[in-house]
């Protein structure tokens, strides 16, 4: 999502990031194979983010799809040191929320798919590697599964009327993460019968950008003081 806008002061600080950014984060990345060999990825990028969110045991899990520019052994490992997941802010998985324009959405599971679309940009410069890897538009998509008990999300796929979703996880009032889809469209769905004297239904739903505001605006509240954004990628190795 490119660099955030950070407000508070210590310990609680809010950090907000916005869909559709021009600018996004490179990192590099090392892996280890063996003792004496290492990979060595450069230019690394964020491709696609996708979640879902049932009552689950342990913690949230994300899926992130990613680009790279180019990649290199080496047998040295680089300098730094890597956090300790134990000692990181992690909300239970088993207790996410789903809202829909405010109120709590009666969800079951809730799926999130988010994407940068990519592409490579590669003149014709006398070495194998992109000059960059630049951001298209964002693809969007999801889904929502309820328990049958009225027609309201039906009402609203067939007006086509859109609302903001909002899904998240929340530790206390300083420490949550959540992502508010500004302008969701619900798509219709048939009705299925799944038992007696119960009906679960999935609607598909589109979030899309507006006018006056982007189409997912993401609100991390932590102790963490700043997310600067990280330097360009390095130039391509000559050839």
């Amino acid at each position: 999502f490119g660099a955030p806008t950070t407000t508070g002061a210590g310990p609680n600080y809010t950090h907000v990031w916005e869909s559709g950014k021009d600018v996004l984060a490179f990192m590099a990345q090392q892996k280890k194979f063996a003792d004496d060999l290492y990979k060595n990825t450069r230019g690394l990028c964020v491709d696609t983010l996708a979640f879902n969110l049932t009552k689950e045991s342990g913690y949230p899990k994300a899926t992130l799809g990613t680009k790279l520019r180019d990649e290199a052994d080496t047998d040295t490992v680089v300098s730094g040191t890597v956090a300790d997941p134990f000692t990181l802010l992690r909300a239970p998985a088993a207790t996410p929320f789903v809202k829909c324009n405010g109120s709590a959405a009666p969800a079951t599971a809730f799926t999130f798919n988010y994407g940068n679309a990519l592409e490579r940009f590669d003149p014709l410069n006398g070495t194998a590697y992109p000059d960059s890897l630049d951001p298209g538009d964002p693809q969007i998509s999801g889904s929502f599964t309820i328990r049958y008990v009225d027609d309201t999300y039906d009402v609203l796929a067939a007006a086509e009327t859109a609302q903001p979703w909002e899904f998240g996880w929340t530790i206390d009032a300083n420490k949550s993460l959540s992502f508010l889809l500004n302008s969701v469209i619900i798509n219709k769905a048939p009705t299925p019968v799944n038992s007696r004297g119960r009906l679960n239904k999935t609607y598909n739903i589109s979030p899309e950008q507006t006018d006056d505001a982007p189409a997912v605006t993401v609100t991390l509240k932590n102790d963490v003081a700043g997310y600067p954004p990280p330097p360009p990628p390095p130039p391509p190795p000559p050839p």
